[in-house]
């Protein structure tokens, strides 16, 4: 909220608390995972709740700028830009690279980053390529990742995705865009000239973006 208070909706029930944030305290971010959600205060500390079964929701002190969240993981990005994660680490989801970064972003089971030069490196499970195919040259400004696929913008405006694509969710629409954003199996950019395109799975009407 305009206050910084946190308000959830949804599934929350007795076992997790899910839908039950912090009711004290003023926040800047607010993050959701698969199971459990995270929050980053005005004096950048993080607090988590809902299913803490592998530490999820048992984040690290310090002070940070930014958080994501997998599916069973989190990572924040520090003031000097290291990057930190918690929760459970199969296919080391939790070890992220060294070095100084500006953004994240947490797919189900991986994480990409990139540097204050715009290069992207990602790591954690590689089962669809979604970290052994991320961009080795060009320069991005975004990121975004989905379940098993990730998808970056270039500084000239072009998307570029990769990972798993059964659902064409990598197959960019072309054109030329200022944001994009990754879902499970489906991925919306905004373009240039102020509308919405979306590829990969259609069920659910989930590409029928609106007409502006």
């Amino acid at each position: 909220r305009s206050t910084g208070a946190i308000s959830c909706w949804g599934l929350g029930d007795s076992s997790n608390s899910r839908a039950a944030p912090p009711t004290s305290g003023s926040f800047s971010a607010v993050a959701a995972g698969g199971l459990n959600s995270c929050a980053l205060s005005s004096a950048g500390a993080i607090s988590c709740w809902g299913s803490d079964s592998f530490n999820q929701s048992s984040p690290p002190s310090g002070t940070f700028t930014t958080i994501a969240l997998g599916a069973l993981h989190g990572c924040a990005l520090s003031s000097a830009g290291a990057i930190s994660c918690w929760g459970f680490n199969g296919n080391s989801r939790t070890a992220p690279p060294s070095g100084s970064f500006t953004a994240i972003a947490l797919g189900g089971s991986h994480g990409c980053a990139l540097n204050s030069a715009g290069a992207i490196t990602c790591w954690g499970q590689n089962t669809y390529s979604q970290v052994s195919n991320a961009p080795s040259s060009g320069t991005y400004t975004a990121i975004s990742a989905g379940t098993n696929h990730t998808c970056a913008l270039s500084s000239a405006g072009a998307v570029t995705c990769w990972g798993q694509n059964n659902h064409d969710q990598t197959t960019v629409t072309a054109g030329t865009y200022t944001a994009v954003t990754a879902g499970q199996n489906h991925t919306c950019g905004l373009k240039t000239d102020g509308t919405i395109a979306c590829w990969g799975n259609s069920a659910g009407n989930r590409l029928m973006a609106p007409s502006p």
